[in-house]
């Protein structure tokens, strides 16, 4: 393979990661956007906000997980 082959598969490569990360992200702030309209997955109680739904579920459902798209890093 030629260099110049290869450098084209590696930026082909690169923007199939960049376009899955941004995917991701958009998802992520789409998820987090619409917390208000979301209720808990529990109890089907109404959240106004991200720091109403975790500190809802760290009081009432700590045995359960997070969804992964809410979990803090």
């Amino acid at each position: 393979m030629t260099p110049r082959a290869q450098k084209d598969e590696a930026r082909k490569r690169n923007r199939i990661k960049l376009a899955k990360r941004h995917k991701r992200e958009h998802h992520k702030q789409l998820v987090i956007e619409r917390l208000g309209e979301m209720h808990c997955i529990i109890c089907q109680l109404p959240m106004a906000s991200k720091s109403d739904y975790l500190t809802h579920m760290a009081d009432k459902h700590s045995a359960y997980p997070l969804p992964e798209i809410l979990q803090t890093k």
